[in-house]
């Protein structure tokens, strides 16, 4: 799932390179109340593949993440990341990890976010509650 919030080039740079490298995943794309959605129809015209959530306010990536799971949850892998972050190439971690997963072995990711971007003070034990509710 991809967070974007009036997205740049960029976006597209994403949605291309993802494409490229994961040829098999879908993508989502949670929009956080955008001025101007047009790029969004030109997306989804252009790739059949991703699908756009465009949500009123999903209080950055956290919350956008937190949206594309509740709304698209019939995928048994997700994988986050800002409309900004651009894969330049494929990654061995996550080839690793989904290997791993389709062979049903447990597969666990450590998560490290700034406290600043994942809610303040708090911020854990309240995305906690999100998952668990």
């Amino acid at each position: 799932a991809i967070s974007t919030r009036n997205p740049s080039q960029l976006l597209l740079e994403n949605i291309k390179n993802l494409s490229k490298f994961y040829p098999d995943f879908d993508v989502v794309v949670v929009d956080s109340h955008s001025e101007r959605t047009e790029v969004f129809t030109a997306i989804q015209a252009k790739y059949s593949y991703v699908h756009v959530a465009l949500a009123n306010n999903t209080n950055w990536e956290l919350g956008a993440w937190v949206y594309a799971m509740r709304h698209f949850n019939s995928y048994p892998v997700y994988m986050f990341i800002q409309d900004t972050l651009v894969p330049r190439t494929r990654v061995a971690a996550i080839d690793c990890c989904l290997d791993r997963f389709l062979e049903g072995s447990t597969v666990s990711f450590r998560v490290i976010m700034p406290w600043a971007r994942s809610g303040g003070k708090g911020g854990m034990e309240r995305l906690s509650a999100v998952y668990l509710n």
